[in-house]
């Protein structure tokens, strides 16, 4: 059986900013370098934490952005 193992959550937001700087200001997580104005990563206990646009992850999915 193959070892299932979970590298990298993406979460849509609103205002990818404003949710950016809660997990700095709060945790104290450092945004990775490859962060842009568009998409923001956090290294996280060996997998990583995304904030992208909740639009354009929708579209991405082909799915509504309402839910």
């Amino acid at each position: 059986m193959v070892e299932q193992r979970l590298s990298l959550i993406t979460l849509g937001a609103e205002n990818i900013t404003q949710l950016s700087n809660f997990y700095t200001d709060i945790f104290g997580w450092q945004p990775l370098p490859a962060s842009n104005k568009d998409i923001t990563f956090f290294h996280l206990n060996g997998f990583q934490l995304a904030i992208f646009s909740r639009k354009a992850l929708a579209e991405d999915a082909q799915i509504s952005p309402k839910g």
